[in-house]
């Protein structure tokens, strides 16, 4: 219906956002570029600007796993975009907030933060979201003390925000649970981390593929077969609702490695790195495969996986320094 009255009214701004806004939901979100670019033609206002800005921010999620270069134009686009709107009001949220987040995607966590300090100052006081986005950047930087005691801090105030809550389990997971014993040697298993995935994943609406894969984790780090197996399980099954989810395919990987079932092992690391090419942990995942199958440091898919994972992570690193004069 929107194509058939641009035919007749290829400027009207509300059939034009009508059918952005469709393409958009449909995932398109290519000629959802192309179309927002050609409502900014006519009208180069906030909200336009905007659109723009979302649609690439999109492309960028999209393609961040398998064209990390298109992903990183298409966020430093967005980032252009959205702070030209902030100049236009410093008060719209819809800029000033998803400037933030882009620089956090971009692994500018002092920018972000700066970001976050400055719409603070303009709006007299912290939020839930700009909480959320503070936890994010400690737990992205490794600051898992500082991270733990601002997260408990602010979950006073919001004491039911889904999202605090799983940054602080993330927290305790990556920097008091995994790889981490007690004075007697025994593996440290966290309670409330482990309970917060466990009831997120069985209620299923509010879990992301990410609580999956940290539940499994756990799991994986018990040592116990009958975890492993839960775990093994749990991912294989949720591959149904997130098949392009790369990170199930690459700790099912892992815990068959470790297991010794080098075959199935291969398989799945395989299918993470044809899920995201662009995520070099694939590539040495592959190799670590290689060198425990054939126990030879000289074989020549291991020495070809070991040279694309550091190929791979020195172009990522300098995309990521592309980004830093955006």
């Amino acid at each position: 219906m929107c194509c058939e009255g641009l035919k007749k009214y290829p400027k009207d701004q509300d059939i034009l956002g009508n059918l952005l806004l469709a393409l958009s939901n449909l995932g398109a979100y290519e000629e959802a570029y192309s179309m927002a670019v050609e409502r900014l033609k006519y009208n180069r206002n906030i909200h336009t600007i905007c659109e723009v800005a979302n649609v690439l921010y999109k492309i960028a999620e999209t393609n961040k796993n398998k064209d990390f270069p298109k992903a990183i134009e298409s966020y430093k686009g967005a980032l252009t975009l959205y702070k030209e709107a902030e100049q236009l009001n410093p008060r719209y949220q819809a800029a000033s907030y998803n400037i933030a987040l882009i620089l956090f995607k971009m692994k500018r966590f002092q920018d972000s933060q700066n970001q976050i300090s400055k719409i603070q100052q303009l709006e007299g006081g912290m939020n839930v979201v700009l909480v959320t986005y503070t936890a994010k950047n400690l737990l992205w930087t490794s600051d898992f003390q500082r991270g733990l005691e601002f997260c408990d801090k602010w979950l006073k105030h919001w004491p039911d925000s889904i999202n605090l809550q799983r940054v602080r389990a993330e927290i305790l997971v990556d920097g008091y649970v995994l790889g981490k014993v007690n004075k007697d040697g025994y593996r440290i298993i966290e309670r409330s981390s482990l309970d917060f995935f466990t009831n997120i994943v069985k209620d299923g609406e509010a879990c992301l593929p990410s609580d999956i894969v940290y539940l499994s984790k756990i799991h994986f780090w018990m040592e116990d077969q009958e975890k492993i197996n839960y775990a093994l399980n749990l991912l294989q099954k949720s591959m149904t609702k997130f098949p392009d989810y790369w990170q199930f395919d690459y700790y099912i990987a892992q815990a068959y490695l470790h297991c010794g079932y080098k075959k199935q092992a291969l398989h799945f690391a395989q299918e993470s790195n044809r899920k995201a090419p662009w995520r070099e942990t694939t590539y040495k995942l592959l190799a670590k495969v290689y060198k425990e199958t054939y126990q030879s440091d000289t074989d020549s898919n291991y020495v070809k996986y070991c040279k694309l994972f550091e190929e791979y992570n020195s172009r990522k690193i300098a995309l990521y320094d592309s980004c830093k004069t955006v």
